[in-house]
């Protein structure tokens, strides 16, 4: 699970890479392109190479969609792991929402393929989050999302303080990125501790919260930099954080 979500977020950190190299040379039309040719490549190669499964359960599609709900229902431990992880994504969409109106405005003045660079600098936090899944599994999960929770709190902080300075910003990416994908994997280890047939639906349900958490955050970045500036954004982010550390810490204690 753990390299499988490392890959998810590594992706999207270099995708900002990507694009802004792309889209500051090409132009923004030609990201979409690529993106469009490059979606039509894997969908081949998952059609010729993904091994076949055959599935584990009788329940037919629709009744699979409707057990979602009782899942959520019944289990705190999903819960509580959904929506912590659901402001951990939405605080981590503020900030990437963002980065490129700060780096353009009079403090930087600095483009869009600078903007993506940084994401090489979270590839560096999102890696040494393999740290973080080893201690997981040698300690309880709910330990291990207290410290990447305060990763991500810390990290806010550092926007907010010194946010203008470049030293300020790639702090904060490195604490940011270590604290979402730590908390990602701490949270998965806590839900595939319930039910075993329910895996893939205990799952789905997390995913799913997960990124309705980053669409809310990637909504209300720029809305706040609009209304408040980047110290509206800071603390949109940091109220994220505040209700993830709230949850987590009057929630189920495995």
């Amino acid at each position: 699970v753990g390299g499988v979500m490392s890959g998810l977020l590594i992706g999207i950190l270099l995708s900002r890479t990507f694009s802004g190299l792309v889209g500051s040379t090409l132009g923004w039309r030609a990201v979409y392109r690529i993106a469009a040719l490059m979606i039509a490549l894997i969908m081949v190669a998952f059609y010729f190479w993904l091994p076949k499964s055959n599935p584990d359960s009788a329940m037919r599609y629709g009744q699979l969609i409707k057990s979602l709900g009782k899942l959520l229902r019944t289990q705190p431990v999903l819960r509580e792991a959904s929506l912590v992880g659901a402001m951990s994504f939405a605080a981590f969409s503020v900030f990437w929402s963002t980065l490129s109106f700060l780096l353009k405005s009079p403090g930087y003045h600095l483009g869009a393929e600078v903007a993506g660079l940084f994401g090489l600098v979270g590839v560096a936090g999102a890696l040494a989050a393999s740290v973080v899944g080893r201690m997981a599994d040698r300690r309880n999960p709910r330990f291990t999302l207290t410290i990447a929770i305060t990763f991500s709190i810390l990290s806010f902080l550092c926007f907010w303080i010194v946010g203008y300075r470049i030293w300020g910003l790639i702090m904060g990416v490195i604490l940011l990125d270590l604290g979402v994908q730590s908390a990602q994997i701490s949270n998965q280890a806590r839900i595939y501790t319930l039910d075993a047939s329910a895996h893939n639906r205990n799952n789905a349900v997390y995913m799913v919260s997960y990124f309705c958490g980053g669409a809310v955050g990637s909504l209300l970045g720029p809305f706040c930099w609009g209304m408040f500036g980047w110290s509206g954004v800071c603390a949109v982010g940091m109220t994220f954080q505040i209700i993830a550390i709230t949850v987590h810490g009057l929630g189920h204690r495995t």
